[in-house]
């Protein structure tokens, strides 16, 4: 569901940066300093989660499927690690689209997505909005695929259903046998 939202906010800021005349220097560097500012305001918040992170002390132990176990804290802090990189990495990209190609899109995009996305993250959700949720509790998150549809798990109403269709499968199968037979002898006479 995020991928469609984060749809709904690329498409106009891109179609209103498209509004934007940028041959002009003064509009270049609002667009610049709004960019700086929002991703100083960011850094900002990451630095005070990782306090928050650490304050909290969480060492209640998390077993990730594939890797030793290890605690809250360590997993939230390797969890924030990976999105200050992910960070990062994006605001390379984009300022190599900017400053080589001259692309003024992606500064704007990136205005609006990486505050939306920082919002949206699990340790945000927990730490500053303080929700405390089943599936905020369960660590390692699983991180879902972007080109897979949402899941609904009902494991126990899917078990019940296969057992009644396997015996639902089985006597019908054993009447139709006969009535087959039947019919094949009819037309060899």
């Amino acid at each position: 569901m995020a991928g469609l939202s984060n749809f709904f906010v690329i498409i106009p800021v891109v179609y209103l940066v498209g509004q934007v005349d940028f041959t002009q220097e003064m509009n270049v560097f609002y667009l610049r300093l709004v960019f700086v500012l929002i991703h100083l305001l960011l850094a900002a918040g990451i630095g005070v989660l990782y306090k928050k992170i650490t304050a909290a002390n969480n060492k209640t132990p998390v077993k990730p499927e594939d890797g030793e176990e290890t605690t809250v804290v360590a997993h939230d802090l390797a969890e924030l690690k990976k999105y200050a990189i992910q960070v990062c990495v994006s605001l390379a990209i984009v300022g190599f689209l900017h400053f080589k190609l001259e692309l003024f899109p992606p500064l704007a995009v990136q205005c609006a997505m990486n505050p939306m996305n920082f919002y949206n993250h699990n340790l945000f959700q927990i730490y500053f909005l303080g929700k405390d949720t089943p599936e905020l509790r369960k660590r390692p998150w699983v991180q879902p695929s972007p080109f897979s549809l949402p899941k609904v798990e009902e494991p126990e109403a899917e078990e019940e259903n296969a057992d009644e269709m396997v015996k639902t499968v089985e006597d019908e199968d054993k009447p139709k046998k006969k009535s087959n037979n039947k019919k094949k002898q009819k037309k060899a006479d």
